[in-house]
């Protein structure tokens, strides 16, 4: 299972750790970034530049190999990409 989104939120939100799962829950997921990502990976270019707000999140069967944040600015979010081997 892949889950990408603007969460419009932070990784150590209520919000995303919801939509992660845990222990506690059939399906848990996974931030990409987390794995596999560099630097701040920030992708929230508005009035707060900084921020991640923009996440790919996976299953445990699915193993990042690759994340990138990239630097193309078409609106306030960069787009995010991942590649995955299971």
């Amino acid at each position: 299972m892949i889950l990408t989104g603007d969460f419009n939120d932070t990784p150590v939100s209520y919000a995303t750790a919801t939509v992660k799962g845990g222990d506690d829950r059939e399906v848990q997921l996974f931030d990409a970034f987390n794995s596999v990502g560099g630097g701040l990976g920030a992708t929230y270019v508005g009035d707060l530049p900084g921020l991640r707000i923009d996440f790919i999140m996976h299953s445990e069967h699915l193993i990042p190999t690759h994340f990138t944040t990239h630097s193309l600015r078409l609106s306030d979010h960069r787009p995010v990409s991942a590649i995955f081997s299971h």
